[in-house]
């Protein structure tokens, strides 16, 4: 009640019957001083935290560069220009451009981010930016994408004497050529559950390859692991006799120039021998550049990923195989500069149909190709609505 005080008994006797003893008063007393203390702690930890961050910035050597919207967009380095990282800038700068704000652009060190072994659960967070956004802010994230956004001076250099061989090796096509994104690496084929030679070899390789890159993720119980279905729906990747099959079905003879983005091919010896009988002009940035022009990118796959990305967005066509990152930024990347720039993308549910049929005549397969090719190039990549199901 208001005005009644509780009586403590802190004197040198003993308590009396309801009192409380010295040595218990003395222990609240204690905690609530130390309570008090770590509360004033914690509210000047984000203080102390802000003024060290401050410091740290002041130490930087921050260039701004104007972007067209009046947004300035501070970067103490170029971008790492890594096809993966862009979009995620470019929703940056968009909400820069929302919000009126300045946006400053960190720098990205590779063990912060490749070699941090923590989790964190991103689902609840993705996505928060939705892509149904006024014109004028999609302008400003094209902008970004695919203007402001460069790779670094060694990767544009070497790309671009890479796309010169490749024009100059095209000069009977008149200096065009296409592209190939083929994704048949050992972790895509082991990721994919699918089969190929059916060997037991090649099952203890991609056993081994599975364990080791997604440990128990295919040895649950109750998992079943079904190639065949696998492949009929169009979820195996296109070993490279079966691309090369493909573009000779759809018309490109051998003497089309044709440049392969991959990494390290599974079996590459055995596997892509086919593909260099169908088109013996065959590039890749191995056979491009020399081994002294790609030793200063050895060892970072991104680095090398630019490279192929450059040399496809400058190609007359582009075919990807399978899914990802980079065949769906180059879509677009060529979209925005070249108009609808012709780019195949197979209904593989549909090629299946063909390349496992025993009976199939050239003929009918090369229709079947053609018919692909025509409905890749009429319809052009099939999206799903927003918001639909």
């Amino acid at each position: 009640m208001r005005g009644r005080s509780w009586p403590v008994n802190v004197g040198g006797g003993g308590a009396g019957k309801g009192g409380t003893s010295p040595i218990v008063g003395r222990v609240v007393h204690g905690a609530a001083a130390a309570a008090l203390r770590w509360r004033v702690a914690l509210l000047l930890v984000p203080l102390v935290y802000v003024a060290l961050m401050l410091v740290f910035v002041g130490w930087w050597n921050l260039e701004a560069v104007p972007v067209r919207v009046g947004v300035p967009v501070l970067k103490r380095a170029p971008p790492p220009g890594s096809v993966y990282r862009s979009p995620q800038i470019s929703d940056a700068v968009a909400v820069a451009g929302i919000l009126n704000a300045t946006l400053v652009i960190p720098i990205f060190h590779f063990n912060s981010v490749w070699c941090d072994s923590r989790a964190v659960r991103i689902a609840p967070f993705s996505y928060r930016l939705a892509h149904s956004v006024p014109s004028s802010i999609q302008r400003l994230r094209c902008l970004t994408n695919y203007e402001a956004l460069r790779f670094s001076p060694p990767i544009r250099t070497l790309a671009e004497r890479m796309i010169d061989r490749m024009v100059k090796n095209s000069s009977s096509n008149g200096g065009k050529y296409i592209s190939v994104h083929l994704r048949f690496e050992k972790d895509m084929v082991a990721f994919s559950c699918c089969t190929y030679d059916g060997g037991q070899q090649e099952k203890t390789e991609m056993d081994k390859a599975r364990e080791r890159g997604w440990r128990g993720k295919f040895n649950k119980p109750g998992r079943v692991i079904r190639p065949e279905a696998n492949r009929r729906n169009g979820k195996c990747p296109l070993t490279p006799l079966e691309v090369g099959m493909m573009l000779r079905g759809m018309g490109f003879g051998n003497t089309t120039t044709i440049y392969v983005a991959s990494g390290k091919i599974y079996n590459a010896q055995k596997y892509m021998a086919p593909l260099h009988q169908l088109f013996p002009l065959l590039e890749t940035k191995e056979t491009l550049a020399s081994a002294d022009e790609l030793a200063p990118f050895k060892g970072h796959s991104s680095r090398l990923a630019a490279l192929d990305y450059t040399v496809c967005a400058h190609s007359e066509v582009f075919v990807t195989t399978q899914g990802g990152n980079f065949p769906h930024f180059l879509m677009g990347h060529r979209r925005y500069f070249n108009g609808h720039s012709k780019t195949i993308k197979p209904d593989k549910r549909k090629l299946v149909l063909s390349f496992d049929n025993p009976n199939i005549r050239w003929d009918r397969f090369k229709h079947h190709m053609q018919e692909i090719f025509r409905h890749s190039d009429l319809k052009g990549v099939g999206l799903r609505k927003p918001g639909s199901c």
